[in-house]
Formats: structure tokens, sequence, C-alpha cells
């Protein structure tokens, strides 16, 4: 009895962590700073969201991909209005981040690059870390979509990222404006993997354990 409830509680752990980095979830707050470190956010079910379709408007970047599989250019947020820009997902989040680039026509020798800097979530869950750029991306190295002008980049793993609190993305697109080149990494969206454990395996898991503390009491 003593190895059914063990066996019990030991699935109900493996349900649990398998839960905790399951849902995919898209950026759900923006900040963004210029270079004298003023900031401007937009965050999804504000009442100041802006529908406007303007490069510089920071909502533009928020909650899934406008047009993933197909259909004309969506909104989209150029990163290059901001010298930084600062993404939160409504909780914690792991790799692998996936970036919904714009690019007329899907050219492949209009590179534009971001930068990426990772802000990790502690134990005790206060974030740590240097907001500096560790990594980056290129457009021209994303999965084409069929008929848009989307690059799909995937970035990282669970376990090369870890837990995230907040995502920095810089542009780190050279400015070249000759034949409309270098105009900067234009985001339609972000995706990540939350990490925060689904209700129904918490619910079990506790279920295995207090199984196993109830027999365990009838031995004694």
């Amino acid at each position: 009895m003593i190895g059914r409830a063990v066996a019990t509680a030991t699935l109900c752990l493996g349900l649990s962590a398998g839960a905790a980095s399951a849902a995919t979830v898209y950026a759900q707050a923006v900040t963004g700073y210029d270079t004298n470190g003023s900031a401007t956010s937009c965050a999804i079910g504000d009442a100041g969201f802006s529908t406007s379709t303007s490069r510089a408007n920071l909502c533009n970047a928020l909650g899934e991909p406008d047009h993933p599989g197909g259909g004309v250019e969506g909104k989209f947020l150029s990163a290059g209005n901001y010298a930084a820009l600062k993404f939160t997902f409504g909780g914690p989040i792991t790799g692998p981040i996936e970036i919904y680039e714009i690019t007329f026509g899907r050219n492949k020798s209009w590179q534009e690059t971001l930068g990426l800097a990772f802000v990790l979530m502690g134990s005790d869950g206060a974030a740590f870390g240097s907001i500096l750029p560790t990594a980056q991306v290129v457009n021209s190295d994303g999965t084409e979509g069929a008929t848009d002008d989307t690059f799909k980049l995937s970035f990282g793993t669970a376990a090369s990222i870890g837990v995230i609190k907040e995502l920095w993305v810089f542009d780190l697109t050279p400015k070249n404006t000759a034949a409309g080149k270098g105009g900067g990494f234009d985001i339609d969206a972000i995706g990540a993997v939350s990490v925060v454990p689904l209700p129904a395996a918490a619910g079990l898991l506790l279920a295995g354990l207090g199984g196993l503390a109830m027999v365990r009491r009838r031995k004694g």
C-alpha cells in the first residue's frame, strides 16, 4: 500500500513538472525606453491600449501574431524607435523564445538584428541578472511564412535560458536608409513557454502526497 502511494505521489510530481512548461504565451506588456531613460508602456487590457498602425506603437508587439500563416502585412512595432524594450508575459517564462519579425517580401538581403537580454527569476520570485544583450537573432535566419512577410525566429531552450521574469530587446540593426534598407527590426509578436504549473496538476500532486501521509499514519 505504501508502495502504491509513493508511486502515486511520484506520478503526480511528474505531471506537475510536465504541466509547468506546456503552454505557449505571448507578451502581455511592453515598456519602451528612450536614450534619456524616459519610459512609455502598453499592456493588453489597459484603457489606453492603442490600435494605431504606427510603427512606434508599442501595443503592436503584444498578443498573438497578426498573420502567422498568410495574408497581408499586419501591425508591428519597429524596435529601432526605442533604445530598449522590456517585455513581460503575465508570469515567468522559459525557452524557446519565438519572435515574429516583419520584412517586406521576406527579402533576406535586408538583414535586421535584435539583441536579447534575459532577466531571470530567483527561487524567491525576485528578478536578477544584468540588462545587457547576451544573445542576438537575425531576421533572415528565421523560417519563412508561406504567403506573407513574416520571419519566425526561435531562440534557446528551457535548459539554456532558465526561468525568465523579463525579456529585454535592443535593435542592433545598422542604420542604412539606402533603398529602404536598415529600417529596423520589426516585431509583430513574441511568444514563450509558460512555467506556471497548471491547477489540475497541483491538485493531483497534493492528493498524492496526502494519500502517502495517510498511509504512513495508519502504519504508525
